[in-house]
């Protein structure tokens, strides 16, 4: 009996060891984990300092980043949507898609209106895809390219952009010329074009404005009176404006154009609006250049003009302007 005692005692004091060993080693693994816990917490409040160093430049390169111009985004934006439509212009001319054409078209003549979208337009590899309807079967593409360049050509920021257009608007107008016996909406639109170009009228291009001019002089269109009063002279009043243009309508192979445009006076043609115009270049010749009268029928008319109550306010204006430059020029000259 005393023996199972003494043996049940050492198994219970055995099993009070065992458990008083589990909780000591227990107790120095919640130590040691707190330990490293301590060295987590340092090692995290240590990190971010290093890589707050670390990430500062990066920070400020987003920062750069989010700072573009508002413009700079406008205009990429816009250039990447023009870009679009005219690879698909492109693309719907080689497959002869007329309604997409015009669709195009139409969508490009409305961005003209836009002088930031203009720019774009008018860029040379853009403006010749225009200019490559031009001469395309379909009159309504034809018409949309040619109203497409006249805005184009409208403005002076279209005009130095797409200056380059001047050589083929005259060669596609020239064949226009020799081909018709009447000027018709294509020709006179084509010649607005080349007018609006000539406002900002470039030595470059000389040859052109004289190539046009002299197929002008001669072809035989049934209304060439009419076609040189509402088109061309346009073209001749801005480069009298303008002293290279000046330079260009003195050259003798130009003489021709001078010459009618005295006749235009002689014979009242073409209205209030064609006479205003003849007489505006007469004054710009005679003011700024030694260019001379060549008719004394021109010179009646002018008198005609300065002295009449009947005629229109311009007209009688522009033959007094006329005539006080003429009568300044007579003036001997003080040494």
């Amino acid at each position: 009996m005393q023996s199972n005692l003494t043996k049940a005692g050492i198994l219970i004091t055995g099993i009070i060891g065992a458990i008083v060993g589990v909780v000591a080693w227990k107790f120095r693994q919640n130590s040691e984990n707190e330990d490293d816990s301590r060295v987590e917490i340092i090692s995290i409040d240590e990190t971010p300092i290093d890589l707050e160093i670390e990430t500062e430049p990066e920070e400020d390169e987003e920062e750069e980043s989010d700072f573009y111009d508002d413009e700079e985004d406008k205009d990429e934006e816009i250039r990447s949507a023009i870009g679009s439509i005219f690879n698909l212009l492109e693309q719907m001319l080689q497959f002869r898609k007329i309604p997409e054409v015009v669709q195009l078209l139409q969508d490009i003549l409305f961005r003209t209106n836009d002088s930031a979208q203009l720019i774009h337009i008018a860029k040379q590899s853009r403006a010749s895809l225009i200019l490559k309807c031009i001469s395309h079967e379909n009159e309504k593409v034809r018409m949309l390219a040619v109203r497409i360049i006249q805005n184009i050509s409208s403005c002076k920021t279209g005009q130095d952009s797409a200056k380059f257009l001047v050589p083929k608007l005259v060669d596609i107008a020239n064949a226009f010329l020799i081909n018709s016996t009447e000027s018709d909406v294509m020709l006179k639109s084509l010649t607005d074009c080349i007018a609006n170009f000539s406002a900002n009228y470039k030595p470059d291009t000389q040859a052109s404005y004289m190539s046009f001019f002299q197929t002008a002089s001669s072809c035989d269109l049934s209304d060439d009176d009419d076609f040189f009063g509402s088109s061309l002279m346009k073209i001749v009043v801005n480069l009298s404006d303008q002293k290279l243009g000046q330079d260009l309508l003195l050259k003798p192979e130009l003489e021709d154009t001078m010459v009618r445009v005295e006749r235009m006076i002689e014979e009242k043609q073409g209205g209030t609006r064609v006479q205003a115009r003849c007489l505006i270049a007469v004054k710009n010749m005679i003011s700024e250049t030694d260019w001379q009268l060549r008719r004394q029928e021109s010179l009646d008319i002018i008198l005609e003009y300065s002295n009449s109550r009947l005629a229109d306010k311009e007209l009688v204006e522009r033959s007094s302007q006329i005539l006080f430059n003429l009568e300044d020029k007579s003036e001997p000259q003080e040494n």
